[in-house]
């Protein structure tokens, strides 16, 4: 389990790769659970040969568990995918980020708004998921503004936004992991009217 403390404010902790034991970050890809952003948000920032390393910078919110992906370098070896759980717990009256790396499925918001207009979002009244045997997740994290969805665990899944007036859109959406490079992906699927599907990739 790696740790790294909080600094002053604002609260900013960072890392470099040889704390993981790595070469380099691949630039600017540092992914947290974007229906969690109130507990951390995480960027990579770019570094400059002879002057810095690449820097990853953690900015925890609150106390709670999110988490994280990295895309990393090391000598001999093409880009990776990490994967870490991240817990924020307040110690001593600050802010403690600690990563544990995982080979599980973890938690990914999908943007089911990706191609509608910001009009659009603003008529959305309510986000839903269900499995495909109508088992409704109530617990599901989802976020009205951005029209996300929190896929928790591998499997298939549909999530159905229902607007103001009354309309509504259902999306197939099928959570998996890659078992030779542990990387998770998820296939977006918007069903319409004429029972014909339009495929997207995320």
């Amino acid at each position: 389990m790696l740790k790294a403390t909080e600094n002053a404010k604002p609260v900013i902790t960072t890392m470099e790769p040889i704390d993981f034991g790595w070469d380099k970050f691949s630039s600017y890809d540092a992914v947290a659970d974007q229906t969690k952003s109130d507990i951390l948000e995480a960027f990579v920032v770019e570094g400059k040969e002879g002057y810095r390393n690449d820097e990853l910078q953690l900015v925890p919110g609150k106390e709670g568990t999110t988490s994280l992906k990295l895309s990393v370098y090391s000598k001999g070896t093409e880009m990776e995918t990490k994967k870490f759980i991240v817990d924020v717990k307040k110690v001593d009256g600050k802010l403690q980020v600690s990563l544990t790396e995982t080979k599980d499925f973890i938690s990914q918001a999908e943007k089911l708004g990706a191609y509608m207009t910001n009009k659009d979002k603003q008529k959305v009244e309510s986000i839903s998921l269900s499995t495909l045997d109508a088992k409704k997740l109530p617990k599901a994290i989802t976020s009205l503004t951005d029209v996300m969805v929190s896929i928790e665990e591998p499997g298939q899944y549909i999530a159905v936004v229902r607007f103001k007036n009354g309309k509504q859109e259902r999306h197939v959406i099928e959570a998996v992991t890659d078992l030779e490079t542990l990387k998770d992906s998820v296939r977006v699927i918007k069903e319409v009217k004429t029972a014909e599907y339009t495929r997207y990739s995320f």
